[in-house]
């Protein structure tokens, strides 16, 4: 055998030999995961979930007030940002959600207003969500979903 082949042979076997220590270094990792994983699947876990965010208000706007949700956002695991809550007494932009909770592009959704009556809230990939149509005597929020950018 030359000095080259016997070189190109103690490289590849080099090679293998980090190679399979590296697998080794994360199986526990894989195993751990695959395990988490099937305690999902089989109901045993539930996959966690952010909690939900307080935005700042603007324009006016306020919490209802009462037994009726307060205003908040979440992502979930999939990436679909939920909101919540009844306010009122403002006009135009409720909130803007930060970066990674916006969506692609303008959203618009229908929703319960004063004297329950059909409003209608538009969510803008710039993350503010407004109020198009609706009273300021209130208006709700909740069960508002889309998917983020």
């Amino acid at each position: 055998m030359s000095d080259t082949t016997e070189k190109q042979l103690a490289d590849l076997i080099s090679g293998y030999t980090d190679l399979k220590k590296y697998f080794e270094s994360v199986r526990g990792e894989i195993d751990q995961r695959l395990s988490e994983l099937a305690e999902i699947i089989e109901g045993k876990r539930a996959i966690p979930q952010e909690d939900w965010k307080t935005p700042n208000l603007q324009n006016g706007w306020e919490f209802y007030g009462g037994e009726y949700n307060k205003l908040g956002y979440f992502k979930d695991s999939f990436g679909i940002v939920h909101l919540k809550g009844l306010v009122r007494k403002g006009s135009g932009i409720i909130f803007t959600l930060p970066d990674g909770y916006r969506p692609v592009g303008r959203e618009l959704h229908a929703v319960c207003t004063n004297p329950n009556a059909l409003g209608r809230i538009d969510i803008r990939s710039n993350g503010n969500v407004m109020v198009v149509a609706g009273s300021e005597g209130w208006i709700s929020l909740d069960g508002l979903t889309f998917r983020a950018k």
